[in-house]
């Protein structure tokens, strides 16, 4: 999905330097409209972090994401180990 795209990141929130003086920045990407953190969740790798606030709609829609993963037992949800897929990538 993600290989040789263009990707837009939107800031959502920015933290200020860490131990290593590298800022962070928090927010959302997207790969041709799709939402890269909706997708990885879709396909079962990756987890909803837990929150320490009030979950917003997009919480709950990721929430509602990661269940059906898990329920389908995709990914990192495979009881029997999780499958690596290869993508074969041309270099232009």
């Amino acid at each position: 999905m993600a290989v040789g795209k263009e990707c837009t990141f939107t800031s959502a929130h920015s933290l200020g330097p860490s131990a290593d003086d590298i800022p962070r920045d928090l927010g959302t990407a997207e790969i041709n409209g799709q939402d890269v953190a909706i997708e990885l969740l879709r396909a079962g790798w990756a987890k909803v972090k837990e929150l320490k606030r009030e979950p917003t709609d997009e919480d709950n829609r990721r929430r509602d994401v990661e269940a059906e993963a898990r329920a389908a037992g995709k990914g990192i949800w495979n009881p029997h180990g999780q499958k690596v897929r290869r993508v074969p990538h041309a270099h232009a």
